[in-house]
């Protein structure tokens, strides 16, 4: 089964880490697509309520990004919406495209089984538990 909503938001930012002119404080309103494969809730009969995803994004509305989210390029963007909806819903497939201009996106989805180290050493740390990081002989 799949399911997809598209949502707007409108939110500042600054990009830290650029030389140019998006260094300096902007705006947009970004459309943001998010598709979510799975197998529904055999009690709820649904994947994923359309009001918890309007919820994160919303969430984002009317923001100053940089505030939670460290470099805000539109990548980034979208890595952040992906984790806050698989919080939500960890058994299923996402993925987000974020529109920044009206030509121009970027997509991720939890398919790609790359991670940052960050995010392989908590993996880690929850599968061995408290002897994470000891060294032992």
């Amino acid at each position: 089964m799949k399911i997809k909503t598209e949502r707007k938001f409108s939110a500042a930012h600054k990009l830290p880490n650029y030389d140019g002119k998006c260094s300096r404080l902007h705006g947009h309103t970004w459309k943001v697509e998010v598709t979510i494969e799975g197998e529904p809730d055999v009690e709820t009969g649904m994947l994923m309520d359309f009001i918890e995803i309007k919820n994160i994004i919303d969430g984002l509305d009317h923001q100053y990004l940089n505030d939670f989210i460290e470099n805000p390029t539109v990548e980034n963007i979208a890595r952040y919406i992906l984790n806050q909806l698989a919080r939500c819903q960890p058994r299923s497939d996402f993925k987000i495209r974020v529109w920044e201009t009206e030509d121009s996106f970027a997509e991720v989805d939890n398919r790609d089984k790359t991670a940052s180290l960050g995010e392989i050493k908590e993996n880690i740390g929850e599968i061995i538990g408290e002897n994470y990081g000891r060294v032992t002989g």
